[in-house]
């Protein structure tokens, strides 16, 4: 899914910047760390940067890299936040860095660069430029993900965690066809699937993962139809995407936690794949991404007719 996503996010530099990452090898793969802990100067014909940069998920099988920082005022422009193509040869990978109980496969490592590294200046986008569509891939014929803006990110965190909430459930019903819930009393035992409470668990359980695919599905398409008519979607069609993202993650990560409720004592056996399906949707429900309270304060500030705290 990352390496999908960021070959996206890689839609909204220059045709220049796109070929310096494709142009000989059509298969490269990017890692993108989107959170200004870098810093970065401007230079003749560029810019150097340097930082650590945490959460690099998939750096280890990329070939090039995004990275963030903050610009001090450059040119008239305003101290901004900035991201930079870089080829992954000049960043150097922290093997100490990602020890983690839930999400363990994404190798999501710091990378970092100790000392400037130059990037030419046709590698570096503003970060606020992507929303209104200023961003140069914008301007390339035919272009149409750089039209998508970084709120679609959310959408894509979310799709992995329905897949695991239903992979999850997939696996507790298999486990409830042939387990046996047996009594303290010798030869009393019965089979779990004639339990009611596992009955009415399972169907609620998929009842919220269904619905919360079809919640967050529904709401992209319509928003996609507006931009694939080369409108701008709303601020409400921006609030009522990152609400659908998080509320059909909410849902999806109740749905596993409710199911594993009932799974029993040996549930908690660390090589079980349900047990890993668990640790992995606790954990990419924590990011920052899916902040419930955030975003439900946005979307109730909007319907009071206020200004809505974070991206549009």
């Amino acid at each position: 899914m990352l390496a999908n996503c960021n070959s996206w996010f890689a839609s909204y530099w220059s045709k220049q910047a796109q070929d310096d990452v494709w142009l000989e090898e059509p298969g490269n793969l990017l890692a993108v760390a989107v959170v200004p802990t870098g810093s970065c100067e401007a230079v003749q014909g560029g810019f150097n940067v340097w930082g650590r940069w945490p959460f690099s998920s998939n750096c280890e099988n990329s070939q090039w890299a995004v990275v963030s920082a903050v610009l001090p005022e450059t040119n008239g422009r305003p101290t901004s936040t900035v991201w930079l193509l870089m080829p992954m040869s000049e960043l150097t990978i922290d093997q100490n860095s990602w020890f983690v109980s839930g999400m363990q496969g994404t190798g999501s490592k710091t990378m970092y660069v100790d000392k400037p590294v130059f990037v030419p200046a046709h590698r570096l986008i503003y970060f606020d430029d992507i929303g209104p569509r200023k961003v140069p891939g914008c301007a390339i014929p035919g272009n149409l993900p750089a039209n998508f803006s970084f709120l679609f990110g959310g959408a894509a965190l979310a799709a992995p965690v329905l897949g695991m909430a239903q992979g999850a459930l997939n696996l507790f019903v298999d486990a409830m066809k042939v387990k046996l819930q047996k009594a303290m009393k010798p030869g009393m035992k019965m089979g779990a699937e004639q339990n009611p409470f596992v009955q009415e668990r399972i169907g609620r359980a998929q009842a919220m993962i269904h619905a919360a695919f079809v919640s967050l599905v529904a709401t992209l398409e319509q928003v996609e139809e507006t931009i694939f008519a080369g409108e701008m979607p709303s601020v409400e069609d921006s609030i009522t995407v990152r609400s659908s993202i998080v509320m059909s993650v909410r849902l999806a990560t109740d749905a596993t936690n409710q199911v594993m409720e009932l799974a029993g004592a040996s549930s908690a056996d660390s090589n079980l794949p349900l047990q890993r399906f668990w640790r992995d949707i606790n954990a990419a429900s924590r990011h920052l991404n899916f902040d419930a309270p955030r975003v439900f304060s946005a979307a109730g500030q909007h319907m009071l007719g206020l200004e809505p705290a974070g991206p549009k």
